[in-house]
């Protein structure tokens, strides 16, 4: 939902382009622009009748990104499934893996509820990435947490 204010702005986007000149777009969004897309996007997704989305956020650069597009995410009204993704454009503000990784379980802590709209996923960088591994047990933790 991220990319939805970016609609129109980069042509023939699946011909290579989404990788050179979509993503490094990335560096110039605040929190506000997340939540301003999650918003729009899923206000033009539930004008169709789509009642649910998942979100493949790769767009969270500091803390606050990922609480603001999960909030435009509630404000629309859209069950969805929030996807906090480590792929980021870096250098990002987070001081280490680390910290990212304590950044994505204080989200999960947050926000995943179950009696709620909101359900909280992790979505790895991609196969190969140095720390893949941290990244699937975050991912296998929120899941032994949900389902406690």
């Amino acid at each position: 939902m991220w990319q939805t204010v970016l609609r129109g702005y980069v042509p023939d986007l699946w011909t290579g382009n989404y990788f050179t000149r979509l993503l490094p777009l990335r560096r110039y969004f605040q929190p506000r622009d997340n939540f301003n897309s999650g918003y729009v996007g899923d206000h033009e997704t539930l004008s169709y009748g789509t009642t649910t989305v998942i979100d493949c956020c790769h767009n969270i650069r500091a803390p606050a990104y990922a609480d603001a597009v999960i909030e435009g995410l509630r404000e629309s009204g859209i069950r969805h499934v929030f996807t906090y993704s480590f792929m980021s454009e870096l250098p990002d503000a987070f001081d280490s893996e680390v910290a990212r990784f304590a950044d994505a379980q204080r989200v999960f802590e947050r926000f995943d509820d179950a009696r709620s709209r909101t359900t909280v996923n992790f979505g790895i960088e991609s196969v190969g990435t140095v720390n893949v591994g941290g990244q699937l047990a975050l991912a296998r933790w929120a899941q032994r947490a949900a389902f406690t």
